[in-house]
């Protein structure tokens, strides 16, 4: 049985406390479903789970399983998708609700399981297409014609020079479910030890990232790493080198729990290198990509910054000369 038995995840959940709604968010970045807390992370979820504001909460809808889809315009306000309906059904058909005798309000469909509105449409429409094997041809002519419609009843705020939205470039554009960037390890000689290297030392960042620095690497004093690193994109998972004079794997998948951002201005310090030499340091700004990374059981705090106006001092410089930091 799949662990996955909900269609929507959400990563925050609304509660009433201190007399008033509000948002929250786990600690240990995992999910919500229906506001109640799950074991479930983001990097847990297969691809069909795309990402969008669902019932005023940001999340993850499945797009596997879907069956019938309804899209319903709405004609009464000068806006595109922001107020028209998607119904979703991920089990039989959507059909219309019969006309209740005593004319009161009622749900003019049936059969369905969800509704989205929005810029969601578009997301949950490629992912059917993709995942679903799902037919969207006759819901994007509805919304080509919506978009003549508004042209129409609206020239001076959509008209051809005020506003340009291709549908079918919606459609063909790669689609991009909304899911983090998935993270490694990489296991390096740990070059801080002093004397003999001895020792080794995880590093932690995208795939992308991780070719950027094996790129920079000379390709003849690092060859066994940069030849194992070419195996591992051409799909060979199970790659090594040698670290600290033992065969470590090359890079092994780890999970993101949460990320953040800082940045600091005009900040100073005194540093001292492992010969307990004093530097005094300083920079201009900083700015900081902060990730909480699940490695096996333990909890990593990675934090990649991008420094500007970083230089030194030290007793062997003249009092008011700072050495810029090399690539600062």
């Amino acid at each position: 049985m799949s662990r996955f038995r909900n269609n929507l995840y959400t990563v925050e959940a609304i509660v009433f406390r201190d007399h008033a709604h509000r948002y929250i968010r786990s600690d240990d970045g995992t999910l919500f479903s229906n506001d109640r807390k799950t074991k479930i992370l983001v990097a847990d979820l297969p691809e069909w789970y795309v990402y969008g504001r669902y019932h005023k909460r940001f999340g993850y809808m499945s797009t596997k399983g879907i069956t019938d889809l309804r899209y319903v315009p709405n004609k009464f306000t000068n806006h595109y998708l922001k107020d028209d309906s998607l119904y979703v059904a991920y089990g039989g058909k959507i059909e219309d609700a019969p006309l209740p005798n005593t004319g009161a309000f009622y749900d003019r469909l049936i059969g369905y399981d969800d509704i989205v509105w929005g810029g969601e449409i578009i997301s949950v429409l490629r992912g059917a297409q993709i995942y679903s094997n799902y037919d969207i041809s006759s819901i994007v002519e509805q919304l080509k014609e919506k978009k003549e419609w508004l042209v129409n009843e609206y020239p001076d705020e959509f008209g051809p020079e005020r506003w340009d939205f291709d549908v079918d470039a919606c459609f063909s554009e790669p689609f991009d479910n909304g899911h983090p960037q998935k993270y490694y390890a990489i296991t390096l000689d740990n070059y801080f030890t002093p004397s003999i290297v001895s020792s080794s030392k995880r590093y932690y960042g995208t795939l992308q990232e991780i070719e950027s620095f094996i790129d920079s690497l000379d390709q003849d004093q690092f060859s066994e790493t940069v030849n194992a690193f070419r195996s591992f994109k051409k799909g060979k998972k199970a790659v090594t080198h040698h670290v600290a004079y033992a065969e470590k794997p090359l890079l092994e998948p780890v999970t993101l729990i949460s990320e953040n951002y800082q940045s600091l201005k005009e900040r100073s310090w005194d540093f001292i290198n492992i010969w307990d030499c004093i530097y005094t340091m300083k920079l201009h700004t900083v700015f900081m990509d902060i990730l909480l990374i699940k490695d096996g059981d333990e909890y990593i705090r990675c934090i990649k910054p991008k420094i500007y106006g970083f230089c030194y001092h030290s007793n062997a410089h003249a009092e008011d000369h700072w050495e810029p930091v090399h690539n600062a």
